[in-house]
């Protein structure tokens, strides 16, 4: 969700900075490639861990795959941005309900069935945005 919720509130960097990054790449994916791998060993330091503009890299990174992530007018950018804010307090009630007893069982399992219903529909969709 967390990740979602940067590429909500971070477009404009993204936007911006997946410009830059498209202009310093060629096409090759060999490119891309190193882009992404340079993004997976940068350090992280624990004051970043909660820091929007530091996880809105990922997107910004991905990006150079599918430009839609630097577009606030797509369907990828709007999906994404929906489950970062309709899965959040889904997502901290599993947290939280893995560990307590904070639900019943049966109730706590419908709620997570409908979370993960909602997440496959979208990647469903997101998925055939590819084929047809």
């Amino acid at each position: 969700c967390f990740w979602e919720l940067a590429l909500a509130y971070r477009i404009d960097v993204i936007k911006r900075l997946a410009g830059e990054l498209r202009k310093g790449t060629k096409d090759a994916q060999s490119d891309r490639f190193r882009v992404v791998g340079r993004f997976f060993l940068l350090p992280c330091p624990v004051r970043q861990w909660f820091s929007l503009t530091f996880w809105a890299r990922v997107w910004w990174t991905y990006a150079l795959y599918d430009p839609s992530y630097a577009d606030r007018t797509t369907f990828g950018f709007w999906i994404d941005v929906s489950n970062g804010h309709v899965t959040l307090l889904p997502t901290l009630l599993c947290l939280v309900g893995m560990t307590y007893d904070v639900l019943d069982a049966r109730t706590f399992g419908i709620i997570n069935l409908l979370a993960f219903y909602q997440e496959f529909v979208g990647t469903v969709i997101y998925f055939c945005t590819y084929f047809f």
